[in-house]
């Protein structure tokens, strides 16, 4: 302040307010200014004490009376007849013995003295206040881009973990549900058909013994085989009477058609037999066991599936609960954000249409003594 009170005293000097107040003073002991504060609703610029501070300083540049600035500088703040606020700055020299004669030029120095320092404040604060809107925008946004990395971090884990998109609690809790009972149907449904199919083998296997020990101790096949081998021994012998020439070709052809028809003969009786034993049922009990055998790798792929996923559910609906608190710090920073965006907004309106304070000096009155 110091500083800026002797620049400001130094600028009198040089344009010739007060060229050298030794040889040439105003010869005025009485001085009053009745100022009008005009202040922005930016700031705080305590003017008293940036007055006093500036008398304290120039009444010491200017050599004033040694007393206290109290007995010969006054302050009056008021309120007009309209409610605006006035200042009124009176010196009165009158009385104080070797006073120097420059109560007008203490007054001319203070009141720009102390609107430079005003003007000086109301620009740091303007400066200062308009920072920490950007400071606090900046902040907020940075906020807001953490928190939503990892929002969607979280959320891109949680969909590869239930193969889903729309990963909320409802939709997680839903598909784990749905597919824990199906787990449970396709077991269910999995143990009543393994077990149907040991069943059928066990029976299958019973039946195929009874058929065979019926086949075996068939009578009738057993004449039949013996036709056969008549007539497979017959035609044999046919075939060499025919090779040396001592039976025509034909007899050959219906030898061979007689071993054939004895054959084909024990054959049908093979399976006449095996079907009195049981055989159609045993056809049914295989063509029951392949059916079985095919619903069981399918019910066996769609358990694999499904136990396959529902690992991944469990932890999805496990980290639920922190993608959704995830979720509500990403929801709080935009807010923070948005109202950090409208205060920057704001203050830039403000200090754009704001303008510096001044001291307006609305009347003077200097009182001078006669020349010596």
């Amino acid at each position: 302040m110091k500083t800026m009170s002797a620049a400001l005293l130094s600028l009198f000097l040089c344009t010739g307010a007060l060229a050298d107040p030794a040889t040439q003073p105003s010869n005025t002991l009485v001085a009053k200014r009745i100022i009008d504060p005009v202040r922005d609703s930016i700031g705080d610029y305590t003017i008293p004490s940036l007055l006093r501070q500036h008398v304290q300083d120039l009444s010491k540049q200017l050599k004033m009376p040694k007393r206290a600035p109290a007995d010969w500088y006054n302050e009056d703040w008021y309120t007009d007849p309209d409610g605006r606020s006035r200042v009124s700055l009176s010196v009165n020299l009158t009385g104080h013995e070797g006073a120097r004669p420059l109560a007008k030029e203490f007054l001319d120095a203070l009141i720009p003295a102390v609107e430079k320092e005003m003007t000086q404040n109301y620009e740091r604060d303007k400066a200062k206040r308009l920072q920490s809107a950007q400071q606090q925008r900046q902040e907020t946004r940075a906020k807001l881009q953490q928190t939503t990395d990892r929002f969607e971090q979280l959320r891109a884990k949680v969909r590869e973990l239930a193969h889903r998109t729309d990963v909320t609690p409802d939709t997680i809790n839903q598909t784990l549900g749905k597919l824990e009972d199906e787990q449970q149907r396709l077991e269910l449904d999995h143990a009543g058909k393994a077990a149907r199919r040991e069943a059928l083998e066990t029976q299958i296997a019973r039946q195929s013994r009874m058929i065979e020990d019926k086949v075996n101790n068939d009578p009738i096949l057993e004449e039949l085989k013996k036709s056969v081998d008549l007539n497979e021994a017959k035609m044999e012998e046919v075939k060499k009477q025919v090779a040396a020439g001592l039976l025509p070709r034909d007899q050959a052809n219906v030898s061979i058609i007689a071993a054939a028809e004895a054959r084909a003969r024990l054959l049908q009786r093979k399976r006449d037999a095996a079907t009195e034993g049981g055989g159609e049922t045993l056809e049914a009990f295989n063509r029951e066991l392949l059916t079985l055998s095919i619903d069981l790798h399918e019910l066996d792929a769609r358990l694999e599936f499904i136990n396959s996923r529902l690992p991944g559910l469990r932890e999805a609906r496990d980290a639920m609960g922190t993608l959704m608190e995830a979720d509500r710090e990403r929801a709080m920073a935009f807010n923070a954000a948005e109202s950090a965006d409208e205060e920057l907004k704001k203050v830039e309106k403000q200090t754009s249409a704001s303008t510096p304070p001044k001291l307006v000096v609305l009347e003077s009155e200097d009182g001078e003594s006669a020349n010596p």
